[in-house]
């Protein structure tokens, strides 16, 4: 399953699902159908902070973009911050548009991990 999770926190919907803010790939419909009843997890998908993009297991998110127009792609595209699920769009993807901003968000994903490895306040904080 593919379900985007449009909100800025993580939320651990139970003890197998946890929704990163974005999209999140590789989510077992089992897992996902354990925790949609909860009433919490209905009033997020009430809100649309929730969306099933995708319900079958077998969907992944190289199928999920060849089912949108390059406009639709690229905004899951910038909603996905799973390094491993970009670059196997990556991989997939043809229209030049969308590879484009898969590369772009790689490269944001990696700026960001290197700062997290310099950053001068973790140092401090474990001292």
């Amino acid at each position: 399953m593919i379900i985007k999770y449009n909100a800025a926190n993580i939320f651990q919907a139970s003890d197998k699902v946890k929704l990163l803010p974005g999209v999140n790939a590789n989510i077992a419909a089992k897992d996902w159908d354990a925790c949609v009843d909860h009433p919490i997890v209905k009033i997020l998908i009430d809100e649309g902070k929730i969306e099933v993009l995708a319900s079958k297991d077998d969907t992944d998110a190289v199928d999920l973009l060849k089912g949108h127009t390059p406009a639709k792609a690229i905004e899951l595209v910038k909603a996905t911050v799973d390094k491993a699920v970009l670059e196997k769009m990556l991989a997939a993807e043809t229209r030049k548009a969308v590879k484009d901003v898969i590369q772009k968000q790689l490269k944001d994903l990696a700026d960001i991990e290197f700062r997290d490895k310099k950053s001068p306040e973790k140092d401090e904080a474990k001292k």
